[in-house]
């Protein structure tokens, strides 16, 4: 359990958990079993923001995992697209393949920034203290 787990509500865990799921603020209150009025006062507080971002972060490792292994594959299915370009399916293996590797420079990119801001925040709030 994190830090910011504890530090949310089980109704403020539901709303979260709803909210990663796909659903509406509308939704996600109905899940919590409180207004929509709260949800939105709980994502303007810092600590269930937090919450839900870690939440988020986590979901994007398993997903980077995943499209790791992917990538893999879609280096092996271009290639077989090299040796046989005639091949049956070998145009919606090739594109598939190459969205897939997209993805994963851009999600790589995405991580390097994202870590690259909170080493600078990280510095910024410690310059202030």
């Amino acid at each position: 359990m994190s830090r910011n787990q504890r530090k949310t509500t089980p109704r403020q865990n539901k709303a979260i958990g709803a909210m990663l799921h796909g659903q509406s603020v509308t939704a996600a209150a109905e899940v919590a079993n409180v207004s929509r009025r709260t949800v939105y006062r709980w994502l303007d507080q810092p600590g269930f923001r937090q919450a839900l971002q870690e939440q988020e972060g986590r979901i994007l490792d398993t997903i980077t995992r995943r499209l790791l292994v992917l990538a893999d594959q879609a280096v092996i299915a271009l290639k077989e697209v090299l040796e046989q370009p005639g091949g049956r399916g070998a145009n919606t293996k090739r594109l598939a393949a190459v969205s897939i590797i997209e993805l994963c420079s851009k999600l790589r990119e995405m991580r390097t920034v994202e870590q690259r801001i909170s080493d600078l925040e990280k510095v910024v709030y410690e310059k202030q203290q």
